[in-house]
């Protein structure tokens, strides 16, 4: 996935679903900064403790979306400063479509995103 989504060394990167910290890790490697954003506090730390000497990834404990309709005031204020950035995501299940009408929607530039979905999602 970051090799799709070309992430280069002067590059600010969306990841939400950060998990265990897999492909936050990998992004980081990478990019300029990373912001990844989770629901599951556990995770986060987890993730957050895994990846502690990479300095150039921000953590953010949120729901992405704010009422399942829009994207969540906090995340939107990170990302006005990373814009422009690049999106890339193993995007959850549940908020996979509405996330991605919710930031083409949103008004923030972005360059280009890397997503991978459900085959559900994507039919």
């Amino acid at each position: 996935m970051v090799s799709e989504a070309h992430v280069g060394p002067e590059d600010s990167v969306f990841e939400v679903g950060t998990g265990p910290g897999t492909l936050t890790r990998q992004l980081a490697l990478r990019a300029r900064h990373v912001l990844t954003v989770d629901l599951d506090r556990r995770l986060l730390a987890f993730a957050c403790r895994e990846l502690k000497d990479f300095t150039n990834v921000t953590f953010l404990c949120a729901d992405a979306l704010e009422g399942k309709a829009r994207v969540a005031p906090e995340v939107l204020d990170a990302l006005r400063r990373l814009e422009p950035f690049v999106w890339v995501s193993n995007l959850p299940y549940g908020i996979a479509s509405t996330l991605i009408v919710a930031l083409c929607e949103s008004g923030l530039r972005w360059d280009r995103a890397a997503l991978t979905v459900q085959a559900e999602v994507a039919a």
